[in-house]
């Protein structure tokens, strides 16, 4: 099985962190759901 999460459509606070340390505890799939952000801000 495999761990996905989906983001809200704004940022919040330290919401770079909590991924972070999301993916270092095993998540698998991040849908990075930000309809109104540049590609450039969405890139790794």
């Amino acid at each position: 099985m495999k761990l996905i999460l989906i983001t809200t459509p704004t940022y919040f606070v330290e919401e770079d962190k909590i991924i972070t340390t999301l993916f270092d505890e095993g998540l698998d799939i991040l849908h990075l759901r930000k309809p109104d952000t540049a590609p450039v801000y969405a890139e790794r």
